[in-house]
């Protein structure tokens, strides 16, 4: 018997590092953590409604893709994105992601602490 196991890591890491990034919300002041969660699940809540919209039901998310062996007959014809929105979607996090890497090499060439090492 041939069993596929696709169990979620990346989302699970997701998750984790969403929290501790919103860890520090509860240390604001007065009403803005409120405000600004309120905002962040009103965000969400309408990134899933256009999902839905895009797909409709989608049975095909609890089940492993068929680049990992489930069936592909159970996925909708546009699943994905083109490869040009890919390519773009790369270039733009490449671009955003510079600046930081750019200031860490620098950082590390200014210190020598041990721990820098394991970074």
């Amino acid at each position: 018997m041939n069993f596929v196991t696709a169990y979620p890591v990346l989302p699970w890491i997701g998750v984790m590092s969403v929290g501790y990034c919103l860890g520090t919300v509860s240390g604001w002041k007065a009403a803005r953590p409120q405000r600004f969660l309120l905002r962040l699940g009103l965000a969400l809540i309408l990134a899933f409604v256009l999902n839905f919209a895009r797909h409709g039901r989608t049975p095909f998310l609890w089940i492993a893709p068929s680049s990992m062996g489930g069936p592909s007959d159970l996925f909708p014809s546009n699943y994905g994105f083109p490869l040009g929105v890919v390519y773009a979607v790369w270039i733009v996090a490449l671009l955003l992601l510079y600046p930081a890497c750019l200031w860490f090499a620098r950082l590390k060439q200014r210190r020598h602490d041990c721990w820098l090492s394991y970074l």
